[in-house]
Parts: C-alpha cells; sequence; structure tokens
C-alpha cells in the first residue's frame, strides 16, 4: 500500500514539525517581497495545486539565494492524481517586478529570492503559485543519495560523462551524478538540460513511490536538512498521498514552446532567448488542460 496510514501520516507530521520547514528566506536580498502579494492569478481550476521548484547554485550557503538554474513548475491534480511537470529554459528574458529592465529568469532568484522567483512565474505564466520548494545543487545530490540512487536510462554521452554504465537498461545512479547528468549542456543545449531535468524529477518521483511511506518518513529528516520551503506540514502531508498514489505516470513541458522564441542579447551582452508571450502561457495552460501538447522542442538555429 503506497498511501500512508493514518498513524503513518501523524508520524510524518511530527517529524516534519521537528525538522522545521527549511530555512527563512533572507533579508539581505536587492528586493524585498510581500508573501501575500506574489501576483496570483484568480479564478484558476482549484483541483491543481502548483509548486515551484527550484534548483539553486548557492553551494553550502543560504538554500534561498543564488540563481536558480533549474525552474520548475510541478502541477499535482489533488481530485484526479495527475502530476505534470513543466521546466523553464533559464535564459528566458523576462520581466521580473521591481527591475527596470529585463533579465534571464533564472536570476529572480538572486535578486529577490524564492518568493521573486514564484511572483515572476505567476505574471509570466498567467499562474497561482504561492508555494516553492528550494535545494542547492549540492544539496539535491544528498537528497539522492539519502534515497539510494534513482534509476536512470542514460545516452552514450550521457554516460561517459557520468561514468556511468553504456546500456540501453535503466541503471542506478548516486548524487553526484545525478546531479552532474541534470547539468550537462555540452551534448545540445539548454533545452536538452531542461528535459534532463525533468526526466530526474521524475526518477525521484518514482523512486519515493517505491520506496513506499515508512521508508521515506525515516528519510525526512535527514532530506529536509538541504531544503527550504513555505510549504507548511498539513500542505506536505495532504499532497503526500497524491504522489505516492499516482498510477498515471508524469507528463512533461518544457517552455518556451517551439517556434516561438529566437537568440539575442540582453542588454548586457549575454546570450537570451526572446519568446513570444502569448503563445507560451498558452502552451502551459492547454498542457495542464489537457489539450494535445505541442510536440518536445529541439534548439532553433542561431
Amino acid at each position: 500500500e503506497l498511501k500512508p496510514s493514518a498513524r503513518e501520516l501523524e508520524e510524518m507530521s511530527s517529524a516534519l514539525e521537528n525538522e522545521g520547514k527549511g530555512l527563512e528566506v533572507s533579508d539581505t536580498f536587492r528586493m524585498t517581497v510581500d508573501p501575500d502579494d506574489l501576483s496570483v492569478t484568480a479564478g484558476l481550476d482549484k483541483d491543481w495545486t502548483h509548486i515551484l521548484l527550484l534548483g539553486t547554485d548557492a553551494g553550502s550557503g543560504n538554500l534561498d539565494e543564488g540563481r536558480s538554474d533549474a525552474m520548475v513548475v510541478a502541477s499535482i491534480n489533488t481530485k484526479t492524481g495527475e502530476i505534470k511537470v513543466t521546466s523553464l529554459v533559464r535564459d528566458m528574458l523576462v520581466d521580473i517586478p521591481g527591475m527596470k529592465s529585463q533579465q534571464r529568469v533564472n536570476t529572480a532568484n538572486a535578486f529577490g529570492g524564492p518568493l521573486l522567483a514564484v511572483k515572476t512565474v505567476n505574471e509570466l505564466l498567467g499562474l497561482n503559485i504561492s508555494r516553492y520548494v528550494s535545494a542547492s545543487f549540492p544539496g539535491f545530490a544528498v537528497i539522492v543519495d539519502t534515497m539510494g540512487g534513482i534509476e536512470l536510462t542514460l545516452s552514450k554521452g550521457e554516460a561517459n560523462i557520468i561514468k556511468g554504465e553504456v546500456s540501453d537498461e535503466p541503471q542506478n545512479i548516486v548524487g553526484w551524478q545525478a546531479l552532474t547528468y541534470a547539468r550537462i549542456r555540452k551534448l545540445d543545449n539548454n533545452f536538452g538540460r531542461n528535459e534532463r531535468q525533468r526526466n530526474v524529477l521524475s526518477a525521484v518521483l518514482d523512486k519515493a513511490m517505491k520506496l513506499g511511506p515508512k521508508e521515506l518518513l525515516a528519510l525526512l529528516p535527514e532530506a529536509l536538512k538541504y531544503v527550504s520551503t513555505n510549504m507548511t506540514t498539513s500542505e506536505i502531508l495532504d499532497l503526500m498521498p497524491v504522489v505516492l498514489g499516482n498510477t498515471q505516470g508524469i507528463e512533461m513541458l518544457s517552455l518556451p514552446p517551439e517556434k516561438t522564441y529566437h537568440y539575442g542579447k540582453s542588454k548586457g551582452d549575454a546570450s537570451v532567448i526572446i519568446f513570444n508571450l502569448e503563445k507560451t502561457r498558452a502552451a502551459f495552460h492547454d498542457f495542464i488542460a489537457g489539450k494535445p501538447a505541442a510536440q518536445e522542442q529541439t534548439e532553433e538555429k542561431k
């Protein structure tokens, strides 16, 4: 039985309360965001809970600092059990609330922490995110090790880079390998890296479902040391049975969609992706609504 029992939920609640809910948002950011002013879009389907997942380059410092080179919207339908994962390419040139000029989307976290990242994504996609989960890249590797590794199928190039086996079959990889895999870009591009990040997240969720509630409970105290979140204990426990009980698999999307973007330069001469906002937003909402998904994109030539 994958769904936690009432007793297991009570034990999980106790463990979460004892460990806390991650670090407080730093007060040293360039901008301060009011938690009650996250540019939430009203009137969206209440069955869907959207959470922003951030992977930062903060190293061993404050988990809420640094650029978020992994930005993923995890969408969970609490009624149907559907799970959908949408990744944002880090070089998308966007409006960041409070900034005078457009910036790469991955800099929002560095300017104002995860709350600014949430506010930025809400305005970008017309969303109602209020919760985030943030982990530094080294911390993510530790979490994967805590779970006993994850299973991935690797291409020859990927296997060579992470020192894995060249095989058409899934293989167990450890934390540093999972982190290296998720950051590979030289084999293709940022879109390829986004796909790998989605593959890793899917593999983590698959492993969580295989472990089940009892083993996850035992791993929680260690894993929470490497995570910052504003989710409450009750919110985590409410979603856990939905995630663990998922039998439909995980659907994935990468934004911006194919043929809606081109490469350009920012005012600071950095390479950026300039995209069609309306088509990108529509692609996300069509994906959540279950309309025919666009084909997985490949990077256009510069």
